[in-house]
């Protein structure tokens, strides 16, 4: 059986079971002491008696055979406290986990603890390496996915931020064909290459949950050293977190970590590219993932130039994100803000322009989706057919274009969207053109909230053949 560890930490544990035993009346102490006493432990291990699950009390490197030693004593401790006696351990626990919000045992899981007590079990790491993710201190935080991914493994399965992060250390990155495709290509016809980044991650607790420091680092360093772009054809949205790290870590330094802001002026002025900052905003609104339309119309325009409040220079961003915080919001609130170009424009994305997202966790990028297209042809049918999936604000427009050079084709039965959905059942939409031939441009939009995936399809009948095409 595997159970979800609700947050299970051994330094918080630990902390717990050190202010609870000093809540517990000294004759309670006492007894518990006379108890480790009576196997030949000491005063300082008795406090173990205190862990609701006696494995949690275990250093992380334990031996085996020490571990199962360790535990059976703590069984036999246990069974010589009367009722009363363990009540008031438990109980005690569980109202100081509650005081430090440590949720495992503050849950008031008793049922739980019982089985886990009576049977062979062990905690597992779920951050760091133990899931899959670089070797920092402190660790790479872990979560459902990537704690989940590995029970069961026999070795461990590299997190996709680990991959890139590899991919640097081999060179890979640098080389790898799409992404040196599409910033050549758009160099080469003088479009601008604009990129997203959640301004966070540089060490393993102050972020890295959907971005990596190293991997902006690497991604400049192919633009502007190994690819030669200029600054002026460079782009770059700083999406600010206050979520996964500190609330105000953008331009406040804390144990050693953030000034984001601060860290990402330095990082471009390696490459005289202050500049190519344009946009600045929380990630509430550059990263939703619940498809709140107001969320992604505000993003879609500011980086389309039709929203944000415009400044120059990192300077008149600092100031801004700390008038944001005085009027008590955090980092991932702080509006959009537009860094004007050295020409003074409103900086915005262009058509036949590139984008590149840096983010590595897709869940908070479908709002960021671009269309796509699938296009087919049929020399049987005559026919030419274009679909166009177009996601935007929660909606899908889907479009078709079919042109016929001859009575080929008699029908178009149908033109479908599906779209799969976390809380709402499947939603399917239809457009028939029921008869032909001509060259004609069908258009369906319907709102389809919370979308996770979908697919276009469109079904062709003449000459007796029924051809149809997927996207």
């Amino acid at each position: 059986m595997v159970t979800d560890g609700l947050g299970f930490s051994r330094s918080r544990s630990a902390a717990v079971i050190d202010a609870a035993w000093d809540e517990l009346d000294i004759a309670d102490q006492e007894l518990i002491e006379g108890t480790a006493a009576r196997i030949g432990r000491d005063d300082v291990w008795a406090k173990n008696i205190l862990y609701p699950i006696h494995v949690e009390s275990l250093a992380a490197d334990t031996p085996t055979r020490q571990a199962l030693t360790w535990v059976e004593d703590l069984r036999t401790c246990r069974g010589f406290l009367n009722e009363q006696l363990t009540e008031r351990i438990d109980s005690q626990v569980e109202s100081t986990a509650d005081a430090h919000r440590y949720v495992p045992w503050a849950s008031k899981a008793r049922n739980l603890w019982a089985i886990r007590n009576e049977n062979l079990t062990i905690p597992t790491s779920a951050a760091g390496v133990w899931v899959g993710f670089e070797d920092l201190d402190p660790a790479v935080q872990g979560n459902s996915e990537t704690g989940h991914q590995q029970i069961g493994n026999m070795a461990l399965a590299p997190q996709l931020p680990l991959e890139i992060t590899n991919s640097i250390k081999t060179g890979e990155f640098f080389d790898n064909p799409e992404l040196n495709a599409v910033i050549k290509a758009a160099k080469d016809r003088g479009a601008v290459i604009n990129f997203c980044f959640l301004l966070s991650g540089v060490g393993g607790g102050d972020g890295r949950v959907h971005s990596a420091w190293n991997h902006l680092e690497a991604f400049l360093e192919l633009v502007f050293t190994r690819l030669g772009v200029v600054p002026d054809h460079v782009q770059m949205q700083a999406i600010l977190d206050g979520r996964d790290s500190a609330a105000d870590s953008s331009i406040v330094t804390a144990d050693g970590s953030g000034d984001f802001l601060g860290k990402l002026q330095a990082l471009l002025g390696k490459y005289n590219a202050e500049t190519a900052l344009a946009w600045v905003v929380g990630r509430s609104i550059a990263m939703d993932r619940d498809y709140r339309e107001e969320a992604a119309r505000t993003d879609f325009e500011l980086m389309t130039g039709k929203a944000g409040q415009s400044v120059s220079g990192f300077d008149e961003v600092r100031s801004l994100i700390s008038e944001t915080h005085a009027s008590g919001k955090t980092d991932q609130d702080v509006p959009p803000i537009s860094l004007l170009r050295t020409d003074g424009a409103v900086p915005a994305i262009s058509a036949r322009d590139a984008f590149v997202d840096l983010n590595f966790r897709s869940d908070r990028q479908r709002s960021k989706s671009v269309p796509s297209r699938v296009r087919a042809h049929s020399s049987k049918l005559k026919a030419h057919c274009e679909v166009e999936i177009g996601m935007a604000f929660g909606s899908i427009t889907t479009s078709i274009s079919t042109s016929a050079p001859s009575p080929s084709i008699t029908r178009c039965s149908s033109l479908n969207t599906e779209s799969r959905s976390l809380f709402k059942p499947s939603l399917t939409m239809r457009t028939f053109w029921p008869s032909g031939p001509r060259q004609s441009d069908l258009t369906n939009t319907r709102s389809l909230p919370r979308a996770l995936s979908r697919r276009t399809w469109a079904t062709f009948f003449g000459d007796g053949e029924r051809i149809q095409w997927r996207a």
